[in-house]
């Protein structure tokens, strides 16, 4: 779960995964989605790349933000 400032509900959840064997070019790099859509995936958005970037995949799902009524 990834929690921003001192809140204590989580903002979003998500996952990583290390395999033996290479991924497909399209499970590569940690995802980033919300409502079911992946938005961007890869490691460049991030910022780091790990030491064997072809083994390691993974999803963080936000969920939409509220819109605020006005």
């Amino acid at each position: 779960m990834i929690r921003v400032g001192r809140k204590r509900k989580p903002s979003a959840v998500g996952w990583l995964e290390r395999v033996d064997r290479p991924l497909d070019e399209e499970a590569r790099g940690v995802a980033i989605g919300t409502l079911g859509k992946v938005i961007k995936r890869g490691w460049d958005w991030l910022g780091l790349t790990p030491a064997a970037p072809e083994h390691v995949g993974g999803l963080i799902e936000a969920p939409a933000s509220p819109r605020r009524s006005r």
